[in-house]
């Protein structure tokens, strides 16, 4: 019976909805299955697992095995006689064994269900809707049984069993005891809805939730960002191409890439009508899509917004003019120096100042709804505050100046930390300041101009003096000498130390022939942690894309 059931249906999961399906709720009861769980059966090959259920009208062709009456949480006394308490570990694992291998499939292995991701059952359902394609009655009727049974005491789901309702799982789960047939005003729906307005209603779901509801015909794909779909079209060597994401996000991204391009979206029902006007705390038609693209709601933001979404071409989308204007003003409230993270930790430290000016100075240039621009004065103490930080071999240290020798590590009382007691001058510091340095000069070539001058080419000469006989530079900000060779290239890059007529000095030629010979067979680059401990270059066995784009940014650098 099992063959005419969508693909989606035949997944490694042995009970995604059957057995003791308990209601998550205060005094905790089981709710009653809505089938005869004795008349389900489970067959396994190579691990492709298959639930049936065999009609009340049919003669069941076997009786139920150990494992289908264990897992759909039925009497298993006669597969399992009671034994004897154990009175050794021996015996204890000997009662072990003889439970697990009473509950081998078939073939060969050991099945168990899949129940932490609560969206996986709605998802199916969606799918399902949107293809047109019905389930058998029992199977509905034990998903809404199991759908029912994750329902919190506060009327809502989370994304995961162990999690607090979120509008993700709340909004995922209400739509699919909606397919199931429950009407809105079902007490558990009823429930469901009320705790989803009380969060403001569906337009708080996170971005892949947004992609489900449009293809759903219950969003606008004007209301989510961009998941680039052109980026599939560029080259794969491209750092940050799609094809280098894991595995799971890589799939992910080219699905909801298409979806995204080809605005795929079922057909307006009587269902799709009543769910906009159920999910919604606002009427459907007068939502403004466009201003829902970052509304998350706080629950369901469990990893922060990507600036790359806000990336590409954003400084002449108008739809994010606002956000671009917030983050010109957080940074400038954020000056005094520039901390490390916000202006409460209110230590300067040298490249997050260079960067912050830069970048202030990027989005003042590149976006011209930015009128309210910082004073010139707050630009040039900055530039101030850094030159003030430089160090007597040329280079820059992170919060200071190195007030002391080496000698101090004798001092090092921590036992886990190295070179701890004192201010390196670092690569990664110093390019970044040169790098800021250099496009201030440009916007006021008036400003200490002898001086920042003089500090460009002191600290290209520190770069000079610090670059290893191989050609490459020791970062300690990240691993290692990828990293640190990808800093010691930028600073060269900024200073017009490039490739020119297919050749560059000898210090960037030497940099870009040690990554050229650290490239693994796949064309990426990999470099374990353990370089820094040895202050070597300790090859990874595989490829990473962090340490691939490093390598890449600086080759790109100076091409």
């Amino acid at each position: 019976q099992t063959e005419n059931w969508p693909a989606c249906f035949k997944l490694p999961t042995s009970s995604v909805f059957f057995g003791r399906c308990l209601r998550r709720r205060k005094g905790a009861h089981e709710i009653e299955p809505k089938t005869d769980l004795t008349r389900w059966r489970f067959s396994s090959v190579e691990g492709r697992q298959k639930w049936y259920y065999v009609a009340d009208s049919e003669e069941c062709a076997r009786e139920q095995n150990a494992l289908e009456a264990y897992t759909l949480g039925l009497d298993i006394s006669k597969f399992f006689p009671d034994l004897p308490k154990a009175s050794t570990a021996q015996e204890a694992v000997q009662k072990a064994i003889k439970f697990f291998s009473g509950l081998q499939a078939e073939d060969g292995h050991w099945a168990m269900e899949c129940s932490g991701v609560l969206s996986l059952a709605p998802a199916i359902l969606m799918s399902c809707y949107a293809a047109k394609i019905s389930l058998p009655e029992e199977v509905e009727r034990e998903l809404l049984r199991y759908i029912l049974s994750k329902q919190l005491p506060d009327g809502g789901w989370g994304l995961h069993l162990k999690e607090q309702s979120t509008v993700f799982g709340t909004t995922f789960s209400y739509i699919a005891i909606r397919i199931l047939g429950l009407g809105p005003d079902h007490p558990d729906v009823v429930r469901a809805r009320i705790n989803l307005h009380k969060k403001g209603g569906a337009l708080g779901i996170p971005n892949l939730g947004k992609v489900w509801l449009a293809i759903m015909n219950l969003y606008s794909w004007e209301g989510m960002n961009s998941p680039f779909p052109e980026l599939w079209l560029f080259p794969t060597w491209l750092p940050g191409h799609p094809s280098t994401y894991w595995c799971h996000a890589r799939h992910i991204t080219l699905a909801m890439s298409y979806c995204y391009a080809t605005r795929l979206t079922v057909e307006e029902d009587e269902l799709i009508q009543s769910l906009r006007e159920e999910i919604y705390v606002e009427d459907f038609s007068t939502i403004d899509w466009p201003a829902q693209r970052n509304n998350i709601y706080e629950a369901d933001l469990h990893s922060a917004h990507s600036w790359m979404l806000d990336a590409a071409g954003v400084q002449n989308n108008p739809d994010y003019a606002s956000c671009l204007k917030k983050a010109h003003e957080f940074l400038k409230a954020s000056q005094g120096g520039f901390p490390f993270s916000n202006r409460e930790n209110d230590w300067i430290v040298s490249d997050c100042t260079a960067e912050a000016m830069r970048t202030l100075m990027l989005l003042e240039e590149k976006c011209p709804f930015i009128e309210d621009h910082v004073a010139p004065q707050r630009l040039f103490d900055a530039v101030n505050v850094i030159l003030s930080m430089r160090n007597s071999d040329g280079g820059f240290a992170s919060y200071e100046t190195r007030r002391g020798s080496r000698l101090l590590e004798i001092m090092n009382s921590s036992e886990i930390y190295a070179d701890c007691m004192v201010d390196h001058t670092y690569i990664e510091c110093t390019s970044s300041v040169m790098q800021g340095l250099k496009h201030f000069g440009k916007r006021f070539p008036n400003h200490r101009e002898d001086e920042i001058s003089d500090t460009l080419n002191k600290a290209l000469q520190y770069c000079r003096n610090m670059q290893k006989a191989d050609g490459s530079w020791l970062g300690r900000w990240g691993v290692c000498f990828t990293y640190g060779t990808w800093f010691g290239l930028e600073a060269f890059a900024c200073m017009g130390y490039i490739y020119r007529g297919g050749e560059a000095c000898k210090e960037v030629t030497k940099a870009c022939e040690f990554l050229v010979s650290k490239q693994m067979e796949d064309g990426g680059w990999g470099e374990e942690f353990e370089s820094y401990r040895f202050r070597k270059y300790i090859q990874h066995t595989v490829s990473q894309i962090h340490q691939t784009s490093w390598a890449l940014l600086g080759l790109m650098a100076v091409r």
